[in-house]
């Protein structure tokens, strides 16, 4: 096979771009291509080499043929449209016989990948394995070193945890059996010692019982004698009381009576001597009165003589104003004197 699948000097663009020379030169790349990758095998080294070098070139003949059409484009502006039309076909065909020729090597490569995939999803779960299974006998194995370690080198570890394991078990069995051993010892022992203070309770109970039972018996007797002894009490105040109104009532008349007689008497004696004090202020007012009887007639006369006097016979008005009014003070002289004799 040459080294290109197409060879620009041998290829006419005009007759390419213009006429029935596109489907041709495809057809031709085509069975190149196709019949070059059917002697490859994907199972080889050489073999996935060449399939990836038969799809490069496959692509390099869709860059040469575009670009001859961008050439055959600029020379002739008038076959534009078919001549692009020609480059999308060669595009899309390119590019599709690219990926025909190129999916053996891509099968084999999702296989590949699937299978590797797989691997180490298998490898994953076989380090949690690994983890779970000695963690089970309270070793604790990281992750990243359950993926690396090797089986054998993880079953002398998963021997020397299982005895291990084993001997702490058994460590814990004897600790609980004599933890159980001497919980129930302990156990025995606190039930003897509740069924004691039970039976102590019970017998305390059954005295309390009795003695209250003669509490109550003696509290009843008490009671009685106390209601009786009440009983008398109050009657005994009954009677007391009685007497004792009655005497206060007998006191209470004796005092009436004798405050009677008191008051009776201090009457008596008030009124005599208000009668003896009024007999000696009538003979003290008779004494004064005649002892002032003099003055009194005195007073009287001088008054009389004043009114009797008969004045001077006056012409002037203002010598009769004068009299006029010494006969008025005269006047009020005459009944200060007339008031003052009847208040003696």
């Amino acid at each position: 096979m040459e080294n290109e699948l197409i060879v620009a000097e041998k290829i006419d663009p005009i007759i390419i771009f213009t006429g029935d020379g596109m489907p041709k030169i495809l057809k031709e790349i085509e069975e190149k291509a196709l019949a070059y990758c059917s002697t490859l095998s994907e199972e080889t080294a050489v073999g996935r080499k060449e399939i990836a070098s038969l799809a490069y070139k496959v692509a390099q003949s869709k860059t040469l043929i575009d670009d001859m059409g961008i050439v055959v484009a600029d020379d002739s502006k008038k076959k534009v449209k078919l001549i692009d039309g020609n480059r999308k076909l060669a595009r899309d065909f390119l590019d599709d016989l690219k990926k025909k020729v190129r999916k053996p090597l891509t099968d084999w490569e999702e296989y590949e990948a699937s299978q590797k995939a797989e691997a180490e999803r298998k490898r994953q779960e076989q380090a949690q394995e690994r983890v779970n299974k000695i963690m089970s006998f309270g070793v604790i194995l990281p992750f990243a070193e359950a993926l690396e370690i090797s089986q054998g080198d993880f079953n002398a570890r998963l021997i020397i945890a299982e005895d291990e394991y084993k001997k702490e078990q058994a460590s814990l069995a004897e600790e609980k059996r004599l933890a159980d051993e001497k919980s129930a010892t302990e156990k025995k022992a606190r039930d003897e010692e509740a069924a004691r203070l039970a039976a102590e309770r019970k017998k305390l109970d059954e005295e309390r019982a009795e003695q209250d039972r003669k509490q109550k018996e003696q509290a009843a007797i008490l009671k009685d004698e106390q209601d009786k002894l009440a009983a008398e009490r109050k009657a005994i105040e009954d009677e007391k009381r009685e007497r004792d109104r009655l005497s206060e009532l007998e006191k209470a008349k004796k005092e009436a009576a004798e405050k009677v007689i008191i008051e009776t008497a201090e009457k008596a004696e008030r009124e005599a001597k208000a009668k003896a004090e009024a007999e000696q202020k009538a003979k003290d007012e008779a004494v004064r009165q005649e002892a002032l009887r003099t003055d009194k007639d005195k007073l009287k006369s001088f008054a009389i003589s004043l009114m009797a006097q008969e004045g001077p016979q006056l012409n002037s008005d203002e010598a009769k104003a004068i009299l006029y009014e010494a006969i008025k003070r005269i006047l009020n002289v005459h009944k200060f004197i007339i008031n003052a004799t009847k208040e003696l």
